[in-house]
């Protein structure tokens, strides 16, 4: 054998040489792609479990839109509850100062003829005062008279 090694042309030692070399170089390669592949095999698994997160919380996110829409309608609800009894209120406060604003004015006409009434009644009160100390002057004298002819008038 040791013959036969000698005999090997050197093109074939450039050729096994160039062989081991492509070798050592495709295995290098293929060490490095297995490398990349666990890499993006961990991040993908990474993503997966991001996706997954993001998932969850996406769906939280919707049950908390939802809850924050159904407290909205509710609240729109009782806002429009609430306007409605408001303008009611408004409506029954502008009744109220209607009337109480005609009120006023048969209070003040009232006052007015009260006070004229009043006025009237002490003019009155002035007149029967005269017309008493008139009327009690006339008895005086028809008094006196009475007395005079009395007086005057001969015994039967």
């Amino acid at each position: 054998m040791p013959e036969r090694i000698g005999e090997i042309p050197g093109w074939a030692w450039i050729a096994g040489a160039f062989l081991i070399v492509l070798s050592v170089v495709m295995g290098y390669r293929l060490f490095q792609a297995q490398q990349q592949l666990a890499a993006v095999q961990v991040e993908l698994e990474n993503s997966k479990l991001g996706a997954e997160k993001a998932k969850a919380a996406h769906e939280e996110l919707e049950v908390k839109l939802e809850q924050a829409t159904s407290a909205l309608k509710s609240t729109e609800s009782r806002l429009a509850e609430t306007q409605s009894r408001l303008d009611g209120a408004q409506s029954d406060l502008a009744s109220t100062k209607q009337l109480s604003d005609q009120i006023k004015m048969q209070v003040d006409s009232l006052e007015q003829k009260a006070s004229s009434l009043t006025s009237e009644l002490r003019k009155a009160d002035g007149q029967r005062i005269e017309l008493q100390l008139k009327l009690d002057e006339a008895k005086a004298e028809v008094a006196k008279l009475k007395r005079e002819r009395f007086e005057r008038a001969p015994p039967n």
